[in-house]
Protein backbone atom coordinates (compact mmCIF):
# COMPACT_ATOMS: atom_id res chain seq x y z
CA UNK A 1 0.00 0.00 0.00
CA UNK A 2 1.31 3.57 -0.31
CA UNK A 3 0.28 6.52 2.43
CA UNK A 4 1.76 9.98 2.69
CA UNK A 5 3.46 11.17 5.01
CA UNK A 6 3.71 15.08 6.69
CA UNK A 7 5.44 16.20 9.83
CA UNK A 8 6.21 19.13 11.63
CA UNK A 9 9.21 20.91 10.90
CA UNK A 10 11.14 20.43 14.14
CA UNK A 11 10.37 16.30 14.05
CA UNK A 12 13.61 15.03 11.92
CA UNK A 13 12.26 11.58 10.77
CA UNK A 14 14.25 9.32 8.98
CA UNK A 15 13.12 7.96 5.47
CA UNK A 16 10.73 9.83 4.29
CA UNK A 17 11.00 10.61 0.85
CA UNK A 18 10.73 13.76 -0.83
CA UNK A 19 7.06 13.69 -2.35
CA UNK A 20 5.69 12.47 1.01
CA UNK A 21 4.87 8.97 -0.66
CA UNK A 22 6.01 6.09 1.01
CA UNK A 23 5.38 2.25 0.11
CA UNK A 24 4.25 -0.18 3.48
CA UNK A 25 2.86 -3.54 3.35
CA UNK A 26 -0.97 -3.93 3.80
CA UNK A 27 -1.36 -4.05 7.96
CA UNK A 28 0.68 -1.59 9.00
CA UNK A 29 -0.23 -0.03 11.82
CA UNK A 30 0.48 3.70 12.82
CA UNK A 31 3.07 2.21 15.40
CA UNK A 32 4.49 0.30 12.91
CA UNK A 33 4.76 3.00 10.80
CA UNK A 34 6.72 5.14 13.63
CA UNK A 35 8.97 2.72 13.98
CA UNK A 36 10.17 2.33 10.64
CA UNK A 37 10.37 5.82 10.73
CA UNK A 38 13.28 4.90 13.18
CA UNK A 39 11.56 7.29 15.77
CA UNK A 40 13.28 6.92 19.17
CA UNK A 41 11.29 5.13 21.82
CA UNK A 42 10.72 8.59 23.55
CA UNK A 43 9.62 10.36 20.67
CA UNK A 44 7.33 7.28 20.08
CA UNK A 45 5.24 8.23 23.16
CA UNK A 46 4.92 11.89 22.56
CA UNK A 47 4.55 11.82 18.52
CA UNK A 48 0.60 12.07 17.73
CA UNK A 49 -0.28 10.77 14.56
CA UNK A 50 -3.52 11.70 12.49
CA UNK A 51 -4.87 9.81 9.56
CA UNK A 52 -6.55 11.89 6.53
CA UNK A 53 -7.25 14.65 9.69
CA UNK A 54 -8.29 12.19 12.84
CA UNK A 55 -6.10 11.60 15.12
CA UNK A 56 -5.54 7.78 15.89
CA UNK A 57 -4.02 5.56 18.41
CA UNK A 58 -0.76 3.48 17.45
CA UNK A 59 -2.28 0.34 17.11
CA UNK A 60 -4.50 2.37 13.93
CA UNK A 61 -4.57 0.03 10.64
CA UNK A 62 -3.17 2.62 7.63
CA UNK A 63 -4.84 1.87 4.49
CA UNK A 64 -3.68 2.41 0.82
CA UNK A 65 -3.65 6.33 0.00
CA UNK A 66 -4.30 7.36 3.53
CA UNK A 67 -2.65 10.69 4.49
CA UNK A 68 -0.75 10.68 7.90
CA UNK A 69 0.63 14.06 9.81
CA UNK A 70 3.06 13.23 12.47
CA UNK A 71 2.63 16.11 15.20
CA UNK A 72 4.36 17.02 18.55
CA UNK A 73 2.91 18.97 21.42
CA UNK A 74 3.72 22.00 21.49
CA UNK A 75 3.23 25.30 24.00
CA UNK A 76 4.32 29.08 24.06
CA UNK A 77 3.17 32.09 25.68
Amino acid sequence: MRIHIERVAMLVVQGIPSDGWLDRPDGTTAGDLLHHLRLSAAHQRVVTVFVNETRVRPTAVLHDGDRVFLGLPMSGG
